[in-house]
């Protein structure tokens, strides 16, 4: 399973009847997290933890213990370490 990060780009940023911005999605994202008291990072670390939900799900239906690891690059890395460190299930992080 691979969880996407959210989109550095500006594409179909704005409307063409009000303004165009040059404001990316992410951080579009990030200044209403803010608001709310979150990060964005949060934001997707929650995806790789509703992931690890799921394995853990369909591993209780299966004889045997697979274990469950996560993997990333670059940011991906960062998700998958902090995931890591907040949940228990998650035996492997690269």
């Amino acid at each position: 399973m691979i969880p996407t990060l959210i989109s550095r780009s500006d594409v179909l940023s704005g409307h063409p009847d009000v303004d165009d911005t040059n404001l990316p999605h992410r951080e579009f994202i990030y200044r209403q997290a803010f608001e709310m008291g979150r990060h964005i990072i949060g934001y997707e670390v929650q995806k790789v933890l509703a992931a690890v939900d799921w394995f853990a799900k369909q591993q209780q239906n299966r004889t045997g213990n697979l274990g469950i690891g996560v993997a990333g690059y670059g940011e991906g890395g960062l998700i998958a370490l902090y995931s890591a460190a907040l949940d228990e299930r998650i035996d492997a992080a690269m």
